[in-house]
Order: structure tokens, then C-alpha cells, then sequence
């Protein structure tokens, strides 16, 4: 459902924000997902509520689990896409990066790479 090239942007800025092909796009998201459930057995997206305004669906939810080691985790994410047909052609994510410290760290305990692409 992602387009040939998406517009990647996430607020706070990071490197990967600009053009990336879809196909690795949506590579990125499921290795993240995977690595994720690996780490956090117990992880929820919860809370989700979604509206349309245009071409625009924003989603906002909060992302939530236990570590290995006890530590409870929750960061809320917010996520507009732009879509254009039937496609995404635009994704800006809004992350609160003290909360996806934790998120990064479960990434890690469950062996999250960057898909080569």
C-alpha cells in the first residue's frame, strides 16, 4: 500500500526523513514490528484512533509492553499519511523520543536490522 517513493518525515527531524522507496519503507516497518514482538512479548498498540481530513489519515495510538528485565514501556505515536489513490505517498510521524528510548532498546534485544534495499 506504500507508493514506488514515499515522502518520509518524522518531528522531531531525523536522517532517514526525505524520499525512500515504499517497497524497503514497508521492509523497515515490518522488521521493526517483528523485532519488537520478539523483545516485548506482551507489546500492545493500543488506544489507536484514526481521522480523516482530505487526503490525510492521521492514526494515533500508544505503542506499549514489558522488557526483558521488568521495565515497563509506553510512547505515543501519532502518524499522518498522505494518500493519493490508493497509495501512501507521504508519512509524517510525531514521536516523543525520550519514550522510543525504550522502544529503541527492545528493538535491539529483538535483533532489529535495517533491511538491506
Amino acid at each position: 500500500w506504500y507508493a514506488a517513493e514515499v515522502e518520509l518525515h518524522h518531528d522531531p527531524a531525523v536522517e532517514s526523513d526525505g524520499p525512500i522507496a515504499g517497497a524497503f519503507l514497508a521492509g523497515v516497518a515490518t522488521a521493526e514490528n517483528e523485532a519488537l514482538r520478539r523483545a516485548v512479548p506482551d507489546y500492545e498498540f493500543a488506544s489507536c484512533a484514526v481521522g480523516v481530513l482530505g487526503d490525510n489519515v492521521t492514526m494515533r495510538a500508544v505503542q506499549s509492553g514489558t522488557l526483558p528485565d521488568g521495565r515497563s514501556v509506553a510512547s505515543p505515536v501519532e502518524v499522518v499519511f498522505t494518500v493519493v489513490g490508493d497509495e501512501v505517498t507521504r508519512m509524517v510521524a510525531r514521536l516523543d523520543l525520550e519514550a522510543m528510548e525504550s522502544l529503541r532498546e527492545a528493538y535491539q534485544i529483538g535483533g532489529f536490522e535495517i533491511p538491506a534495499g
